[in-house]
């Protein structure tokens, strides 16, 4: 996905021509206290058919239209680091549900036969297992947001920015620098990383992957029956649930997710939270997908 900035946006890289996508039109000012007559809503969003507002307060807030038009509005207290990455995520997160995509709360590599995209809940360890992969020289394709399409009887995801941010324990850990970091977050801690990325704008979807913590050694399982319906609609990196969804959206989704959940191999990876354990991980992704 593209995006049209209407000022010099540092950590994204221009076209040197036209995208095959319609762009996002990003501007920035104020967003709008409520959207008129919104059809689903809760204290952070508001919904309709074609508008998406989303407040994260005192931090930030957005508004995207029609998959077409994103507004953004950052708080003072946002370093540039944080307003860039807030501002493109979510921009591209909602844009790509009103057109239809998957925008799956995720960070992934690519091996060679696809993409692998590592989600679960927060503090799950996404990002840092996508650090470890990245070591092991398979490229990173994206960190946080993955936005999965149907396309011609596949599932495609188009590459992020070459970004990634860990949290200090797990920098450290991985020996990553934080003097090689281009920004922080000090509200978690966090520092923003560039490493290089995927050759390729477009990968084909290997499989999904759902993290969480557990005793004993790494394990890797496939889901079956309704699992992996289940673990696709806890991964929507947007504040509304599937069935939250305005109406005229809500069938169309639920039936991409069906759909997703029946083409893509979807898996529960457990390990435990010790970082000794960390490479015994590794090596089974590797075994699993590497090849």
């Amino acid at each position: 996905m593209t995006l049209a900035v209407d000022r010099p946006a540092p950590r994204l890289s221009p076209l040197p021509s036209p995208g095959r996508d319609e762009p996002i039109s990003l501007a920035f000012g104020a967003v709008p206290l409520a959207l008129d007559r919104p059809e689903v809503q809760d204290e952070y969003f508001q919904a309709t058919a074609r508008s998406y507002l989303f407040r994260q307060p005192k931090q930030w807030a957005v508004l995207v239209e029609d998959g077409r038009e994103a507004l953004f509005e950052g708080g003072p207290a946002l370093s540039e680091e944080q307003f860039w990455y807030s501002a493109v995520t979510n921009a591209a997160g909602v844009a790509g549900y009103q057109r239809g995509m998957f925008p799956l709360h995720g960070s992934g590599v690519l091996f060679p036969a696809g993409m692998v995209a590592f989600t679960g809940r927060s503090g799950a360890g996404k990002t840092t297992l996508t650090a470890g992969l990245v070591q092991r020289d398979y490229p990173l394709f994206a960190d946080d947001l993955c936005l999965i399409r149907p396309e011609r009887g596949t599932y495609l995801t188009g590459r992020g920015a070459p970004e990634i941010r860990l949290l200090r324990d797990a920098a450290e850990a991985l020996g990553w620098d934080h003097d090689d970091s281009f920004g922080h977050q000090p509200a978690r801690d966090k520092f923003a990383f560039v490493r290089e990325q995927s050759p390729i704008d477009d990968a084909p979807m290997l499989a999904i992957v759902e993290l969480d913590f557990a005793d004993g050694p790494p394990r890797l399982e496939r889901l079956e029956g309704v699992a992996p319906f289940t673990a696709l609609v806890a991964g929507i990196r947007l504040r509304m649930g599937l069935p939250s969804f305005p109406r005229a959206q809500r069938g169309p989704a639920f039936a991409l997710v069906t759909r997703m959940a029946r083409d893509i191999p979807v898996y529960r990876f457990t390990r435990p939270r010790r970082y000794e354990a960390f490479a015994a991980g590794l090596d089974l992704l590797v075994g699993a997908f590497g090849r």
